[in-house]
């Protein structure tokens, strides 16, 4: 322009996109997008304004060969069950690959298989106009064989009859199934899970499968059997007896050596050493001994009777009449006697009083319950019991006629027998009515003295007794005594 200056660039790249500035840079795909033909051919425009509102347009052609082809194709997973493989390109172009390794392969094909090298196959396009592209592929190998681990060799035994196989070592997930075969054992339950339930000795086979790869693993384990049962023998019947009470009974002849042994009755008693070939007994009854094999559980039975002769029998009479239960009142004369074994006998009457008297009296002089026991050892040393159970009601409240406090024991005391007794009071009154001395629990009693202390002088004396008893009846006694020292 002569004058004035450029103010704005307007370009249009006839693939509907433009630009406003002055050096634009643009990039056409490879698929010629020219509205008006596919020749690849653009016309490019120009359009510049200046300063003062004048405009100047220029056209360019612009030319766009198109690209080669340059797909690789989809990447190539080979494994235990996929071993081969074609990389592939389409079209006329000209092709070459490069392997991972860096070497060349002229074709539009390449051929692989599990033993060719994974990685990144780049393909490399040239058309007729010289364009080249790159496109990459990659080999994906993948034929890891899992891990089978069948555990070890094993025993069944009378411990462990079923036995549970270890798969536990072996590939674990979801991917990783599992088969277990045996050619002559038997597998009770779970032959698809990692610890299968076996009963029978033999060979076992686990199948690992992988199942992203296809690829498998196998492992076996042996398994064997020790069933052997030891012997037991207890010898012959014997007899128990008072005179002989315990007995050793005798397991020899059974299997020694890494074995347990116990002795077991349901009816007997075993006093001792239970768990050797040599218990000691006390009763009679069926005995069995258990021999059992330490290593594999196996057990073998023997058993023998033992008869007795351990008892004895004794009764208890009162008066002559066989009694479970006797009521008296405090005061009243048992007579005891006995029926039974011919034999010695003791008796403990539950008083703290004893004797070993065959029949005798006895008289209960306090209020309370008793049991009266007797036992008896006959002829053979054998032992029996019997008991009765003694009830002896409270007597009447009863007061002496005469107190002699001259400190001999006899007497001293001017008090009261009787049970009972919940509430007391009781007062000494002299031939004036004057009373001398009071107390109010039922442990007391008069000493002869007065309140003071002073000896209170021989003669008549009189109590008066009011008490309630454990039923809430009220008692009232009064008499007279005689105070002689």
């Amino acid at each position: 322009i002569s004058n004035g200056s450029i103010v704005s660039w307007f370009w249009d790249f006839d693939d509907g996109t433009t630009f406003l500035g002055q050096t634009p840079n643009h990039i056409y795909s490879n698929s010629n997008s020219n509205s008006n033909s596919n020749s690849g051919s653009y016309d490019i425009s120009l359009t510049v304004t200046s300063d003062q509102n004048c405009e100047s347009t220029q056209v360019l052609n612009y030319t766009v060969f198109p690209l080669p082809s340059y797909d690789a194709g989809s990447d190539i997973t080979l494994n235990c069950q996929e071993t081969s493989g074609v990389f592939s390109a389409s079209g006329n172009d000209t092709y070459f690959w490069e392997t991972p390794s860096g070497s060349i392969v002229n074709g539009s094909t390449v051929q692989v298989s599990s033993s060719s090298e994974s990685g990144n196959y780049i393909l490399t396009s040239t058309s007729s106009n010289n364009c080249v592209v790159k496109d990459t592929a990659v080999l994906i190998i993948d034929t890891v064989a899992p891990i089978a681990n069948s555990g070890i060799d094993s025993l069944i035994t009378c411990y462990f009859p079923v036995i549970s196989l270890d798969g536990t070592q072996s590939s674990l997930g979801n991917d990783y199934p599992y088969n277990w075969t045996t050619n002559n054992g038997v597998i009770v339950s779970g032959n698809s899970t990692v610890s299968p339930q076996v009963n029978k000795d033999g060979r076992y086979f686990l199948l690992v499968t992988n199942t992203i790869n296809s690829c498998t693993a196998l492992d076996a384990v042996d398994i064997g059997i020790d069933t052997i049962h030891p012997i037991s023998i207890v010898g012959e019947d014997t007899i128990v007896v008072c005179n002989v009470p315990e007995i050793e009974l005798s397991g020899v002849g059974s299997s020694v050596g890494n074995y347990s042994y116990l002795w077991s009755s349901d009816t007997g008693s075993i006093l001792q050493n239970e768990t050797t070939l040599h218990p000691t007994i006390d009763l009679g009854g069926y005995y069995v001994l258990t021999v059992t094999n330490n290593f594999n559980g196996c057990s073998s039975q023997d058993s023998l009777f033992v008869a007795e002769d351990l008892t004895a029998y004794v009764d208890i009479l009162s008066s002559s009449i066989s009694v479970d239960s006797i009521f008296l009142t405090a005061g009243d004369t048992v007579n005891y006697s006995w029926i039974g074994d011919y034999g010695s006998v003791n008796w403990n009457l539950g008083d703290n009083n004893y004797t070993s008297d065959s029949s005798f009296n006895h008289v209960y002089n306090l209020l309370g319950n008793y049991i009266a026991t007797i036992v008896l050892e006959d002829s053979s040393g054998c032992i029996a019991y019997d008991s009765v159970y003694v009830f002896i009601d409270g007597r009447e409240i009863i007061f002496p006629n005469i107190s002699s406090p001259n400190g001999d024991d006899v007497n001293d005391v001017f008090t009261f027998r009787g049970e009972k007794i919940k509430e007391f009071n009781c007062s000494i009154f002299n031939r004036w009515g004057q009373e001398v001395y009071n107390w109010n629990t039922p442990v007391g009693g008069w000493d002869g003295r007065s309140v003071a202390g002073i000896e209170m002088p021989d003669g008549e004396y009189f109590y008066i007794l009011i008490a309630v008893d454990f039923t809430g009846e009220k008692i009232k006694k009064q008499g007279m005594f005689l105070l002689v020292r």
